[in-house]
């Protein structure tokens, strides 16, 4: 009984010492890492695969070190932390350091039990190294929206091109932007955009400062951008350099700014002046032919005045039209009714706005002939005007202002000359100034 004992003994001692000789083994199995480097610091990313062999493992934390070679200690950036691992897995961790200093070139270094806290069967494979590579910035057009105008000789160009800049901050750059009959194929060149800066990871809207001009018809036609169009910025991706947007097709846009109609009636009839301003968007126009009409109800087509011939007309201004009509019939309380393409000679992007209406002011002994009541080709001025204005007068004449009521609120003897006419006491609003020459609205601030 006592040699069993013994050996008994012995057995168990043998199990216990082949147990305690199990002892874990941790080993970097990927190691990679990259920064960006803006002065004065890098910000480095790293990733890292961390293997444990043999047994289980408790708290554990690799250290970070930044060095001039692969293997060496250098700087410390930090510790990694692991909670636990079971025996014979592996686990993942990715983090951020900030390095005082250009980090692009040198090596990440890595002590796996940084902190000497766990008792290994293998110190040797302990430490691991990866260069650090640099990370360029990388530029890319997200979206271009232009837009233009074609006066019948040249076409004006204004864009807004949204660009996407990943991973690195960047300074100035100039994108270089064509038009072409192809996407993304080089053409006529027509100027560059201007950036002063750039933050990573940020999208910036850059909008071209001056319009830029191309002989023609820009229909149809693509604006293609190159981002980096000086070759400004070393970039990690030149592949997605060149970015390009079809131009629509932009028609006209005709409609009335101001409708302003006056009459007096005498004899069953009414003698109507009418002054209307229109603006041409987008592209020039040849001539075209508003037709007026009178009407009970504003926006409404009714009694058919005739036309106010209009001049061709350049994109993006406003031609004033004046005409005198009669209308058989008191025009009180009705309305003048324009339709801008009166003849349907303008192929328009917006049909909708072609119908505008004014109301019909009365103004008593205005007029007793037809010619008397065109307006006056000098104009009232300043207008609006404040306190005073002021009217160019061929000779010594009567001078009367009236609201849109066709009320008397003022009336002078104008002298011949440059005549002033004080309104300060007038209310803000518009108003009627009558002399011998004709008639003039203006508005009061």
């Amino acid at each position: 009984m006592k040699r069993l004992s013994l050996l008994t003994i012995a057995l168990l001692l043998a199990m216990f010492s082949t147990q305690a000789q199990v002892l874990p083994d941790l080993f970097i199995t990927s190691l990679n890492a990259s920064a960006v480097y803006e002065a004065p610091k890098s910000s480095i990313t790293m990733s890292i695969g961390i293997r444990v062999a043999g047994a289980s493992v408790g708290t554990y934390r690799p250290a970070v070190y930044v060095s001039d070679r692969p293997g060496a200690i250098g700087d410390f950036l930090g510790y990694l932390y692991v909670g636990s691992q079971n025996a014979n897995t592996t686990h993942y961790i990715k983090r951020a350091f900030t390095y005082n200093g250009n980090a692009t070139g040198k090596y990440l270094v890595v002590r796996v039990d940084g902190q000497n806290q766990i008792t290994e069967s293998n110190e040797n494979n302990n430490i691991a190294s990866a260069a650090i590579t640099e990370v360029k910035p990388d530029l890319r057009v997200s979206s271009i929206d232009p837009s233009y105008t074609y006066d019948g000789t040249r076409s004006t160009i204004n864009l807004d091109a949204y660009i996407y800049l990943a991973n690195k901050s960047v300074g100035a750059y100039s994108p270089a932007v064509y038009i072409s009959d192809r996407p993304n194929t080089f053409g006529n060149f027509l100027g560059y955009l201007n950036v002063s800066s750039h933050t990573a990871n940020t999208t910036k809207k850059v909008s071209n400062g001056y319009p830029f001009r191309f002989n023609g018809d820009a229909a149809g036609k693509y604006i293609v951008i190159r981002v980096d169009g000086q070759n400004q910025i070393d970039e990690s991706n030149e592949n997605n350099n060149v970015s390009s947007q079809q131009l629509p097709e932009v028609k006209p846009d005709l409609f009335t700014t101001s409708i302003t109609a006056s009459y007096n009636y005498t004899g069953g009839r009414s003698y109507l002046s009418v002054r209307v301003n229109v603006y041409v968007a987008n592209v020039a126009v040849g001539s075209y032919n508003p037709a007026v009409y009178i009407s009970d109800r504003p926006g409404a087509i009714g009694d058919f005045l005739g036309y106010m011939p209009a001049s061709p007309q350049s994109a993006n201004t406003t031609q004033t039209l004046t005409k005198s009509f009669i209308y058989n019939g008191n025009a009180s309380g009705k309305y003048i009714v324009i339709r801008v393409d009166g003849q349907n000679q303008i192929d328009e992007s917006n049909e909708n706005n072609n119908v505008t209406s004014g109301s019909i002011v009365f103004l008593p002994n205005f007029r007793t002939t037809e010619t008397n009541i065109m307006f006056t080709e000098k104009p009232v001025y300043p207008n609006p005007a404040t306190n005073y204005i002021k009217l160019n007068l061929t000779n010594d004449s009567p001078v009367a202002i009236y609201d849109l009521q066709g009320r008397m609120v003022a009336s002078k003897l104008g002298k011949m000359g440059v005549y002033s006419v004080d309104i300060s006491s007038l209310k803000p609003g518009t108003y009627w100034v009558k002399t011998a020459a004709g008639t003039q609205q203006f508005i009061k601030k």
